[in-house]
């Protein structure tokens, strides 16, 4: 009797933590809407971009006037000494060359959520603002077929920026997209506010992931579209590999920056020059690494020693060769979780810089998992269910 007891407490125990892993609605707003994955918002919205954007300015109404007066108040001016002009200047150019369908989600958050228009445009360049101090890292690694052990494709990817940007980890925001206009639904990870997408999946099961690179110009071209926000328009637009190669084939970007995108079967680097473009594939059948310098050797260019980038890359290489067969989840977070000095690509918390986040993607799945440091450790998120169906 007492072992019969014993099985139903665990069994009752087990269904539980299932049960606490789901996501329950917090909120709504006209149709959106506000989930918790442990701390993270989730945040549903469905409509036009106008009406997707008063969704998502309405649903977090008690966080943004916190979020600016942290980010832009308390540190880019109070700390390193910005003017509000400045700062003003960077946001409206970046917002000048946003295509409209993104300036229209700008435009619905201002009508909802007690912010003023203005304040809204300077968060969504929250990280323009911080490059001007020069990027700070970002890497990722893909693993699939003989590496996985013939498990689905899965990606981990390390998010490493200025170290005061901790406290802004409760304003990263997992946003799904819905448009009524026919896109492909999306989501996005990214800070409060930011309408473009430096880690995103679409229904499609594509995944990418942007990292800083150091080795080629370090300019921005003021007269096109915000890389960001063209990945963002990418995942809209784009249900294949050939579609996403299509697109990267066709677009310069803003700034040089290294791109990775897997989609269920195959992972590739996008090299993106403001004057050119290479595709690299794994330097071996089912493992890619990228970090902060262009690899290929057509670019003429010797490995960068900026943020250890050569040996952050070689060390995931390593790792990946370490566990082949086994990658999976679990597998994946050992991976990030091995910081340089022990052979991996982590940064430790430091003064200047550190590992702000850390993301896991399997695109089979349209599941992310991911990591805030001290904020919240793993948690999963199904974004299957929140992706509208056709």
């Amino acid at each position: 009797m007492k072992k019969l007891l014993g099985v139903v407490l665990a069994l009752c125990f087990l269904a539980s933590i299932v049960y606490a892993q789901e996501m329950k609605v917090v909120s709504e707003f006209e149709g959106g809407k506000l989930y918790k994955a442990g701390k993270i918002n989730v945040l549903e919205l469905r409509g036009s971009y106008r009406q997707m954007g008063r969704q998502y300015g309405g649903l977090l109404k008690g966080d943004w006037e916190k979020c600016y007066q942290i980010a832009f108040e308390k540190y880019f001016i109070g700390k390193n000494g910005m003017t509000y002009e400045t700062l003003d200047k960077i946001a409206k150019d970046y917002f000048r060359r946003l295509p409209k369908r993104l300036q229209d989600l700008i435009y619905g958050m201002a009508e909802t959520s007690g912010i003023p228009l203005e304040k809204h445009i300077l968060l969504n360049t929250l990280d323009a603002c911080v490059e001007i101090w020069g990027a700070y890292g970002k890497l990722a690694i893909a693993a699939w077929g003989k590496y996985t052990g013939g498990g689905p494709l899965i990606v981990g990817r390390n998010y490493d920026y200025i170290s005061y940007l901790e406290e802004l980890l409760p304003f990263m925001e997992c946003v799904i997209y819905n448009p009524n206009d026919g896109s492909i639904p999306t989501a996005s990870f990214a800070t409060l506010g930011a309408v473009y997408t430096q880690n995103g999946m679409n229904r499609s099961g594509i995944f990418l992931e942007l990292n800083d690179d150091a080795s080629t110009e370090a300019i921005t071209r003021h007269d096109r579209v915000p890389n960001m926000a063209n990945l963002m328009l990418f995942l809209l637009d784009y249900s294949t590999m050939d579609g996403m190669n299509t697109g990267f084939n066709t677009t310069l970007p803003d700034f040089a920056c290294i791109i990775q995108v897997a989609d269920k079967d195959t992972a590739y680097s996008y090299e993106w020059a403001t004057y050119g473009l290479r595709r690299i594939a794994g330097r071996a059948d089912g493992l890619l690494a990228a970090s902060n310098d262009f690899t290929d050797p057509s670019w003429g260019l010797w490995p960068s020693p900026w943020a250890e980038s050569a040996e952050r890359r070689e060390n995931l290489y390593v790792l990946g060769e370490k566990y082949k067969g086994k990658i999976d989840v679990d597998i994946m977070k050992k991976i990030l979780g091995t910081p340089i000095d022990k052979g991996g690509a982590t940064r430790p918390k430091n003064p200047r810089f550190e590992t702000l986040y850390q993301m896991i993607a399997v695109p089979a799945e349209l599941k992310w998992w991911i990591n805030l440091t001290d904020y919240q450790g793993w948690t999963e998120i199904n974004l299957s269910p929140l992706f509208a169906k056709d």
